[in-house]
């Protein structure tokens, strides 16, 4: 069956599809901390709940380590939201879950050997947190009549096939939350800065141009190669047009130069960048360091957030050594999220066979679920976030203004939604 798209949600798509390698990068290579973080509240957990049915086996594909990529947070949280899951909330279905886990290396073969193997060992669905494979896994698994289900859905098929569903809107939720942030702040032109890799310039122009426009903000964008030291002649031509926000959209050390470019311009209007630009480290040699800076996230790491606190709570009872290394990072987050949320969809089936239909049904149906430490967002796979790209269930972020050495301050959520309807 082919689901028809309108013009902007054919952008988007071919936008996620580029983005793919930016989006793993923003989401696990972040220190987007929420300053020192508080001891968990063990209380916070609710009172015991175990699951007494038949065991119920759940896929769970992950990209995991290679020579580039290292995911292993992502699955270790995932295995300690099981263990919560099996041991507070009764299971799923009353019944206690386990992880069929196969991991790909972001290596298309291997993906597609993941796919095969939760088609043979009958699972009712496939949980991901987020991969670069996409294309190699949802085909096969719902051919087969599984739900795929991830956090973060970036590649096309993720968000445009039937039976693959997205709880966050990844991408369109960053660009789409800067573009509604603006909107709302009055900013009526924005300068990107974009590092000049297809994966940024072909997403932003498609994604964020359509986006921002949708807001009646005007958008100019101005490539970087990676590796440039000195960013003034591109600055200064982003910035000639008069424009009242700049946002960068590259590594750190692109955002960095950028934002120090800038200011020498004498640039005072706002300033926008993606959460793998910021790192402690850069601050000193940034003047003012990240000082005022905005960046727009899904995760809301706030240590009086009660989504966080539930999360810490979590890793620090049952993946202590990840909770340790990993419960600041936002990228970590993508694993318990992916579990977390499947639970939360499936609250409402409290006894019988848990079958791909049954599933299926259960996230269709399922509205304003509780986004995993999502300070307060929530998502419905009903395919009507953005119009033509049914899978995305949800395009909320957080928007954070940064302290000068990177941290957080405090998270405002905002909905971008109107800004992908037809």
């Amino acid at each position: 069956m082919t689901i028809s798209a309108t013009p902007l949600s054919r952008r988007i798509a071919a936008g996620a599809v580029c983005l793919v390698a930016a989006a793993a990068l923003a989401a696990c290579g972040s220190d987007t901390s929420s300053g020192s973080d508080p001891t968990s509240d063990p209380a916070v957990l609710g009172p015991a709940k175990a699951a007494t049915g038949a065991p119920l086996k759940i896929g769970y594909i992950t990209d995991g380590k290679s020579s580039t990529i290292d995911f292993t947070a992502l699955q270790q949280t995932a295995e300690a939201a099981v263990r919560y899951v099996n041991e507070h909330l009764g299971g799923v279905a009353g019944h206690p879950i386990s992880l069929d886990i196969c991991t790909t290396q972001q290596n298309p073969a291997t993906a597609t050997e993941c796919a095969n193997q939760m088609v043979k060992d009958g699972v009712p669905v496939v949980l991901n947190d987020l991969t670069g494979v996409g294309p190699s896994i949802v085909p096969v698994v719902t051919k087969a009549g599984i739900p795929y289900l991830a956090f973060s859905g970036t590649t096309s098929p993720e968000l445009t096939t039937p039976g693959a569903y997205s709880m966050t809107g990844s991408i369109a939720s960053f660009l789409g939350g800067l573009a509604a942030y603006s909107k709302q702040q009055g900013v009526t032109k924005v300068a990107v800065i974009g590092m000049n890799i297809p994966a940024v310039i072909q997403g932003v122009d498609s994604i964020g141009k359509a986006a921002f426009t949708k807001a009646g903000v005007g958008m100019t964008m101005v490539p970087v190669d990676p590796g440039t030291a000195d960013l003034s002649p591109q600055i200064g031509s982003a910035l000639s047009g008069h424009a009242d926000a700049l946002l960068v959209f590259g590594d750190s050390a692109i955002c960095a130069g950028a934002l120090k470019a800038a200011q020498s311009l004498g640039f005072d209007g706002r300033k926008y960048v993606v959460a793998q630009c910021v790192n402690k480290a850069s601050a000193t040699s940034i003047p003012g360091g990240w000082r005022g800076v905005t960046v727009s996230a899904i995760s809301d790491l706030s240590p009086s957030d009660e989504e966080y606190r539930l999360y810490r709570a979590v890793l620090e009872r049952y993946s202590p050594d990840t909770a340790a290394a990993n419960a600041t990072d936002s990228g970590a987050v993508e694993g318990y999220g992916a579990v977390l949320g499947f639970a939360r969809i499936m609250a409402g089936v409290t006894s019988g066979a848990v079958t791909p239909t049954v599933v299926a049904n259960a996230i269709t149906h399922a509205k304003d679920v509780k986004l995993p430490v999502g300070g307060g967002l929530t998502f419905s796979c009903d395919g009507t976030a953005v119009p033509g790209l049914p899978g995305i269930c949800s395009v909320g972020a957080q928007i954070t203004t940064l302290a000068t050495d990177g941290t957080p301050t405090t998270y405002s959520p905002i909905d971008a939604s109107s800004l992908f309807a037809k």
